[in-house]
């Protein structure tokens, strides 16, 4: 039994890093969390990167699955309640508070009661949209194993990619980091960037060292405007914004991150939220919205560090801003 139950609930809205952070700091300030999750299981994003991380200080040598495990332990432990599969449709302002309105996946509703609603939706990686129309069936592309979007599948198999021309398009840490992997097995690798290269330095020596090597190949102010697949070579042609062809036989995109932020536009009560020209929420020093009691956290606010502890600290700032708004209320 959850002894909290008593006490005002606070929604989450996203079951990853930021929002397991906030409900385990709404619960100890004294307050009733609930997590509200669309997957099947806690950790959001981490649950997808099985590399070491080795930028969270207390858990050396632990990957991001391992570690999105250890949060979600955490909160069973502490009996927060997590709702799974859960689609936000409609929320509904009240005197104090809302009414939030979920379905599940098998459609059935769930309303509930909330002093006030936390907004974690993280983003989502840039995928097949960077070419627009003028690209050849990428589903299929993707199918057969000869594109890739995820930061890390690459990492699925290395060895396959032994002798073959690998096209990594990004500018971005991700990018380097794929292509630092890839020049290892690769015959040749191009790194496609739209404009210049905005990765940390210590990652850019790196790199800048294949270069030297000839085993990296740079591109900058170069855009992939389609591509698609010779059948005979099982080679992909890559039709570049400058005019030139390009023949590799695998292809990686890291274009970045987007907000999950299309939902706003037709939840009803959260249309107006505002957001900054890219889609992010914005908030203020307390991780407040411009909407009464709805608060962001996370890779969802845009962020100047994206990062583990980044969307902890967030979780953290916004309970206490939760706790002292509801006191004074």
């Amino acid at each position: 039994m959850n002894v909290h139950a008593c006490y005002p609930q606070v929604a989450i809205l996203g079951g990853g890093v930021a929002g397991m952070g906030c409900a385990l700091w709404l619960y100890h300030l004294g307050m009733t969390p609930l997590l509200f999750e669309r997957g099947a299981r806690l950790g959001g994003q981490l649950c997808g990167l099985p590399r070491v991380n080795r930028w969270v200080l207390g858990f050396p040598d632990t990957t991001s699955v391992e570690l999105a495990a250890r949060y979600a332990a955490h909160i069973e432990q502490s009996g927060i309640t997590v709702y799974f599969q859960q689609t936000l449709h409609a929320v509904d302002q009240r005197s104090r508070g809302y009414a939030l309105h979920f379905r599940d996946e098998a459609g059935r509703p769930n309303l509930v009661n909330a002093a006030a609603l936390v907004i974690a939706t993280g983003t989502r990686v840039v995928g097949a949209e960077i070419f627009g129309e003028n690209c050849d069936d990428v589903s299929g592309l993707y199918e057969r194993g000869q594109i890739g979007f995820h930061p890390l599948d690459h990492l699925e198999n290395l060895a396959s990619l032994h002798g073959l021309n690998v096209a990594v398009i990004g500018g971005g840490d991700n990018a380097h980091h794929t292509a630092d992997d890839i020049a290892h097995h690769a015959a040749q690798v191009y790194l496609l960037m739209r404009s210049t290269a905005k990765a940390q330095p210590a990652i850019r020596q790196r790199i800048e060292k294949w270069v030297a090597q000839n085993k990296i190949h740079e591109y900058r102010h170069t855009a992939v405007c389609g591509i698609d697949r010779d059948d005979c070579t099982e080679t992909l042609r890559l039709r570049t914004s400058s005019g030139w062809v390009l023949n590799v036989h695998r292809v990686f995109v890291r274009a970045g991150f987007r907000p999950n932020t299309d939902f706003l536009a037709v939840t009803p009560g959260l249309q107006t939220l505002a957001c900054d020209r890219d889609g992010y929420l914005c908030t203020d020093h307390g991780k407040r919205t411009n909407l009464p009691s709805i608060y962001a956290i996370g890779d969802v606010t845009h962020p100047s560090y994206p990062a583990v502890v980044t969307a902890l600290a967030d979780g953290a700032i916004a309970a206490r801003a939760i706790s002292t708004d509801l006191i004074w209320q």
